[in-house]
């Protein structure tokens, strides 16, 4: 729904949060974002991305797109 309202109001830019978040998220149907980014990572949907902090990473760094400035928030 959420994109529809930007494509009918012809918004210049937006800020998406994602889901559930990395390579099955649905903000990746934006093929080049101007940036991305990842917060902390911890211990959550793990039946969903994966049982270790390497599996989560992994599947969160699918949010990534080639020649896209990527940031990283570190936690406070």
């Amino acid at each position: 729904m959420a994109f529809h309202v930007f494509l009918e109001s012809k918004v210049d830019a937006t800020i998406l949060e994602v889901g559930v978040g990395g390579t099955y998220d649905s903000t990746n149907i934006v093929p080049t974002p101007i940036v991305t980014g990842i917060t902390a990572l911890g211990i959550d949907h793990v039946n969903v991305l994966g049982k270790t902090i390497e599996e989560i990473a992994w599947q969160k760094g699918g949010i990534f797109k080639v020649c896209v400035i990527p940031q990283y928030l570190a936690a406070r």
